[in-house]
């Protein structure tokens, strides 16, 4: 029974590693799956002590509790608490596999994850290039807007937005750094490479200016902090890092145009609901004039939608229209709960990147620097697909460093 457990266990990890190609409206299935491991694990350890990092990792959620008994919003207040349970359900879930003394997640299990993941990445790049085909988008039968449009609304089983398939894809990149370092035999780091060029193609190509920029810092992140004694390989990683990057931006029209939207004058001296950059910018001015009235305990779950709605009623019509959210976890946080949550988040995240450094986990760290970054436009822990691989990432890593249980 004890053996069944701990393999079980094993396996829920690694049939995580296909959440990139699960269809997306039912991920919650694969957090039940490794539920289900972890209730096998306790009924066969039969102890359970809490770890301070489940306070630490799901604070955020916990704080959002709390402040319901003096705001509460009925008809958004639940649905956002229920958005977020990952932050609390996975905390417990990886708290009950490390207090295993026998249950242990090693490199090769973690490595393996690293495959499965990357790959379901691959797939799903591929299937992203069948579906614009399929819209006609190579024929010039539809343009570049409609078949994006469409891959989050119309994608048959995996429709999402490309916010959180671009996350995918550079979690993916961050691994394959992992896999190119361990691997030493040639057929296999060509393997890697091409997945690395495939899955940054793909990247580009859905042009979210946010995650390809959080990627660029991590990745360059992690490979100083990797090779810190190597000076060259530094230099030689970081080269090929910015001049791939550079290359892919001027082969890909799209991502082109986007990226030079960020130096283009008319991006903040006016109004242009079809510039992204100028939309944050409107959408920024909201959020700090809001911010500046209840800068202590915000306006609540669901009440900090509303106000910010009403903010962009007098400043852009169309961000009113397509309601926005803060488009900056940050200041998604300080809408909703003032200083005091953004506090208790940026805790978190600095302990985490802490624990990764402290145990020299360098890709554990990199992957709390890319979130640390991409979070800057984007509300990643409002939704579920952007919730659920966040906390399961950090409490995969944060609890195996957290109790010395791991070892490079």
């Amino acid at each position: 029974m004890k053996s069944f457990a701990y393999k079980f266990a094993y396996v829920s990890i690694l049939v995580f590693g296909i959440f990139p190609i699960f269809p997306s409206g039912i991920r919650g299935v694969l957090i039940g799956v490794l539920g289900a491991s972890a209730l096998g694990v306790l009924l066969v350890e039969k102890k359970f002590k809490l770890s301070k990092l489940v306070l630490i990792n799901s604070g955020l959620l916990l704080f959002y509790a709390v402040s319901l008994l003096w705001s509460f919003d009925e008809s958004d207040s639940l649905k956002k608490i229920e958005t977020a349970l990952s932050l609390i359900i996975l905390p417990l879930i990886f708290n009950i596999f490390s207090n295993s003394s026998e249950l242990n997640f090693k490199a090769s299990l973690r490595r393996n994850f690293y495959w499965v993941f990357t790959l379901s990445s691959v797939l799903m790049g591929i299937l992203i290039i069948l579906f614009f085909g399929s819209l006609g988008f190579f024929e010039g039968i539809h343009d570049y807007g409609y078949c994006m449009s469409h891959l989050e609304r119309e994608m048959p089983v995996w429709k999402d937005h490309p916010i959180y398939i671009s996350i995918n894809l550079c979690i993916s990149l961050l691994f394959c750094v992992n896999l190119f370092n361990h691997y030493k035999k040639k057929n296999v780091r060509w393997l890697v490479f091409f997945c690395v060029l495939f899955l940054s193609v793909i990247l580009f190509f859905l042009s979210r200016k946010g995650t390809i920029v959080a990627l660029l810092i991590s990745c360059l992140f992690y490979i100083m902090m990797l090779y810190k004694g190597d000076k060259f390989k530094v230099i030689k990683y970081s080269a090929f890092v910015c001049v791939a990057s550079a290359l892919l931006l001027l082969c890909i029209p799209t991502t082109q145009k986007r990226i030079l939207e960020l130096f283009d004058e008319n991006t903040y001296t006016t109004k242009d609901e079809t510039n992204s950059t100028n939309n944050r910018i409107q959408i920024y001015k909201c959020c700090i004039e809001l911010i500046k009235e209840k800068p202590i305990i915000g306006y609540g779950l669901g009440k900090d939608k509303v106000a910010l709605h009403n903010c962009y009623k007098e400043n852009l019509y169309y961000l009113y229209e397509n309601k926005f959210n803060s488009h900056n976890q940050y200041f998604g946080i300080l809408l909703k709960g003032g200083i005091i949550a953004l506090l208790i988040f940026l805790f978190c995240l600095y302990f985490n990147l802490n624990l990764a450094l402290s145990h020299q986990q360098y890709l554990f760290g990199a992957i709390v620097v890319f979130y640390g970054i991409a979070m800057l436009s984007e509300n990643i822990i409002e939704r579920q697909n952007g919730v659920i691989l966040f906390s399961f990432l950090i409490n995969f890593y944060g609890f195996q460093k957290f109790n010395n249980q791991l070892k490079q």
